[in-house]
């Protein structure tokens, strides 16, 4: 993916995730996990799920942030649930283990309530949130979501025909547990794996980004925006935590395989 970091990642035009497509065409669809790295990269996550076109999905997405945010032009890494939300193969998301500010303040306005209200994204926060996102999202927001509250929705997707498609972003996990570029959540990596094992049958691919890496951009606008978006974070001793990433995405990928 370095070749491509400027151009796709954090977020780029559609003909340019065209082109990448098609460089990744042998790889993306069923029976593939991908792991194309930063969170930086979670928009790829679209061109994934577009290509498993052949029956009805649902996808679920255990993530920090909803990632349902407007954006004006292409497509973000933030932006890109609303519009696999707009795939007409996709049943419903199920975005777990929100509790980052895209939920409260100003923020609460740049969420594509459209596809909420239509029943196609459902958020699950890991604590409250305000009452004027409740009013604009109906019931198309869980408040503090409980683990038994997410093992009962996962078993209840597994009892379904559908198939599953899982993305992961591991900025989901506490800080306390490991570390990741962007701002974190609160949930624990033994509940993550944990859900991954439930879910595990009934997944036809996946992907799993959240990895430490850092990209200088070119691009004047991509540094603007990136800077608005919140200054990225970077670990101390990042060849330790990138170590950390590469143990959790082994035990992902060896519970996908059915392996443990």
């Amino acid at each position: 993916m370095r070749k491509w970091a400027e151009e796709a990642r954090y977020y780029s035009s559609f003909a340019a995730l065209s082109r990448l497509g098609h460089e990744l065409a042998p790889v993306l669809g069923k029976d593939t996990v991908l792991l194309p790295g930063s969170g930086d990269f979670h928009h790829l996550s679209y061109l994934m799920i577009r290509n498993i076109s052949d029956k009805a999905v649902h996808v679920v997405v255990f993530d920090n942030h909803p990632d349902n945010m407007f954006f004006p032009s292409g497509i973000h890494c933030g932006s890109w649930v609303y519009h696999v939300a707009r795939l007409p193969h996709v049943s419903r998301i199920f975005v777990i283990g929100i509790a980052s500010k895209d939920l409260s303040g100003a923020n609460i306005l740049q969420n594509r309530y459209s596809v909420m209200k239509k029943g196609k994204v459902i958020y699950y926060c890991m604590s409250g949130v305000p009452r004027l996102l409740s009013m604009l999202a109906g019931n198309a927001v869980i408040q503090h979501s409980s683990p038994a509250l997410i093992e009962e929705l996962l078993r209840r997707l597994v009892s379904l025909p559908q198939p599953v498609y899982l993305s992961i972003d591991k900025d989901v996990l506490s800080p306390e547990e490991i570390s990741t570029t962007w701002d974190q959540g609160i949930m624990s990596t033994a509940d993550l794996l944990r859900y991954v094992g439930i879910l595990a049958p009934r997944v036809t691919a996946a992907d799993i980004v959240g990895d430490i890496s850092r990209h200088a951009y070119t691009s004047a606008a991509k540094r603007l925006v990136r800077r608005l978006d919140g200054a990225e974070r970077w670990p101390a001793n990042p060849r330790a935590e990138q170590l950390k990433h590469a143990d959790i995405n082994l035990k992902i990928i060896c519970l996908l395989s059915g392996i443990i």
